[in-house]
């Protein structure tokens, strides 16, 4: 199960502390953290991307893509972001975009630190 992001305190963590990976129209900002249970997501769509309409529903879309793929995220916070690139995707494609970003996570992710 998903968590939401309510606190601007959080979204300020992310922003200054979170680790950046970026992914074909889509962006991540995320803090790790095991004292949470799962994963909490928070979603930033900019009006660059679109008017209300477009970016409400990429956003139902992003919150039903990550939902059914919350067992491959990580507990810790996390901030989608979205680009205009990713505007007019339909739903595979979308999907698509999902599945790379969280490959670019885990990739992220798993690098040792020096």
């Amino acid at each position: 199960m998903i968590g939401r992001i309510r606190h601007r305190e959080v979204f300020s963590r992310l922003s200054k502390e979170g680790t950046y990976v970026r992914s074909h129209g889509l962006w991540c900002s995320l803090l790790l953290d095991d004292s949470l249970e799962n994963a909490h997501i928070g979603y930033a769509i900019g009006r660059q991307v679109g008017g209300a309409v477009e970016r409400n529903r990429i956003k139902r879309q992003l919150r039903a893509l990550f939902g059914s793929r919350s067992g491959q995220l990580r507990p810790g916070w996390y901030l989608i972001g979205v680009t205009p690139k990713a505007t007019g995707s339909t739903w595979n494609q979308l999907g698509t975009l999902v599945d790379r970003l969280i490959g670019q996570i885990e990739a992220k992710i798993s690098q040792p630190t020096p």
